[in-house]
């Protein structure tokens, strides 16, 4: 199951989201191909969580790594040794 968009192939059988790693769905609304907003460069192909969490972050690099700080600050550390 293959579809078309931007000028790629996507092949969502063999797809997963560059960020968290699971597999991509087929459909609308659940996997996206991510842009630079400013240049306008397709740089990957995400699930819809990870797509939305760099555009409401606005593709800050420093929100995101506060944000990082932020939940390593409220970790449980029992949850931090089995991710590991």
């Amino acid at each position: 199951m293959s579809k078309r968009k931007y000028g790629i192939l996507i092949d969502f059988a063999q797809c997963a989201c560059e960020i968290c790693g699971k597999p991509l769905q087929k459909g609308k609304g659940k996997s996206g191909i991510d842009h630079n907003h400013e240049t306008g460069e397709l740089r990957g192909i995400l699930c819809i969580q990870c797509n939305s969490l760099l555009g409401f972050a606005k593709d800050n690099v420093a929100t995101l790594k506060s944000a990082i700080k932020y939940l390593h600050k409220y970790a449980d550390p029992l949850s931090e040794k089995k991710a590991g």
